[in-house]
């Protein structure tokens, strides 16, 4: 499967580069923001009060931060686990079909213009059909002109997780 339609399928687990001062500083932050956390539920059995709601939600923020600023996202994590999850199930392959393909141009500052290319296919599941859009690469975008039917395979769990014809291997 090429990096595209994985990550179409589910965003890989990675972290980010981050200059070292903040990688530190990113750790230290979420292990005071834990330690808030913890304190908060250990304060809350003898202390109730609107105090450790506070306490709870700075640490929780803390930790949040602190490892996005490390170079971690920990809501980019929790979803490509799901995701990971349903595509690692039951997979189906149905006959789909190309409704439509197209380029994006797009042009930086110093000038330099890249292309994204798109291919939008339909196919039919148990839960009824599905249309899809998706970015593939310059050579798959190619092999796709002039194709009306195609290959598709998707998790059963979730049909929006698809690929077509040519991103998967057996």
């Amino acid at each position: 499967m090429d990096a595209k339609a994985q990550r179409r399928i589910y965003p890989e687990l990675r972290i980010k580069k981050t200059h070292g001062l903040n990688r530190i500083l990113g750790i230290v932050g979420a292990v005071i923001g834990l330690a808030l956390l913890v304190g908060n539920i250990v304060l809350a059995f003898s202390e109730p009060g609107w105090k450790r709601w506070v306490f709870g939600l700075v640490g929780l923020s803390m930790i949040y931060y602190g490892l996005r600023t490390a170079g971690l996202d920990p809501v980019e994590w929790f979803f490509a686990l799901i995701h990971r999850r349903a595509w690692q199930r039951l997979q189906v392959t149905a006959d789909g079909e190309i409704v439509e393909r197209n380029v994006r141009s797009r042009s930086d500052d110093e000038g330099n213009i890249s292309y994204t290319y798109w291919a939008t296919f339909r196919f039919d599941t148990t839960e009824g059909p599905v249309v899809l859009r998706g970015q593939v690469d310059k050579p798959q975008y190619d092999r796709l002109e002039g194709v009306q039917t195609i290959q598709v395979r998707y998790a059963m769990d979730n049909p929006r997780q698809a690929l077509i014809e040519g991103e998967w291997t057996e």
